[in-house]
C-alpha cells in the first residue's frame, strides 16, 4: 500500500501540470484495485482548501468525495496521530519543512506505510519513510 500525498490528487485534475498524466495513471490503477492507496484526511483539508482558494470549490467537493471512494485507507487524525506529530515536530524544527508535511509523515508512521508517493521534494528529508514519484510505481 502507498501513501499519496496531495499534489498526486491534485495534478491528476490539473490539465496544465506537466504530472497530470502519470497522477491519473496511479489513480485509475487504484479504482482497478491493481494498487492500493492511503492517504489521510489532512489530504481532504488541502484538496478543498485550494480549490477553494482558486474558485473551484464545487469541483473541490466532487472531486473529493469521489476520492474517497477509490481510497483503500483514509487515515484520520486522532490523538495518538497528533502525538506522532509532535514528536515529529520537534525532531525537524530546524527545518525547512511544512507543517502539513510532518502531518503526512505521522499518518505513514502511524499506519505503518512505508513508503509515500509525492513530487514534494520537501519530503527527501524524511529517513522515516521511502518517498517515490508516481513514474516509479505505475
Amino acid at each position: 500500500m502507498f501513501y499519496l500525498d496531495t499534489n498526486i490528487f491534485l495534478y491528476s485534475i490539473d490539465k496544465s501540470s506537466p504530472h497530470m498524466s502519470s497522477c491519473k495513471k496511479l489513480l485509475e490503477l487504484a479504482v482497478k484495485n491493481d494498487i492500493q492507496i492511503a492517504t489521510s484526511v489532512e489530504t481532504i483539508q488541502e484538496i478543498i482548501h485550494f480549490l477553494k482558494r482558486t474558485g473551484k470549490i464545487e469541483e473541490g467537493i466532487m472531486f473529493s468525495r469521489n476520492l474517497m471512494k477509490i481510497v483503500h485507507l483514509l487515515i484520520p487524525v486522532d490523538h495518538e496521530m497528533l502525538k506522532v506529530y509532535l514528536t515529529l515536530a520537534e525532531k525537524y524544527k530546524d527545518e525547512d519543512i511544512q507543517s502539513r508535511d510532518l502531518m503526512h509523515l505521522a499518518a505513514c508512521l502511524q499506519s505503518r506505510l512505508s513508503t509515500a508517493v509525492t513530487y514534494d521534494n520537501g519530503f527527501k528529508i524524511f529517513n522515516e519513510i521511502k518517498v517515490k514519484k508516481p513514474e516509479d510505481v505505475i
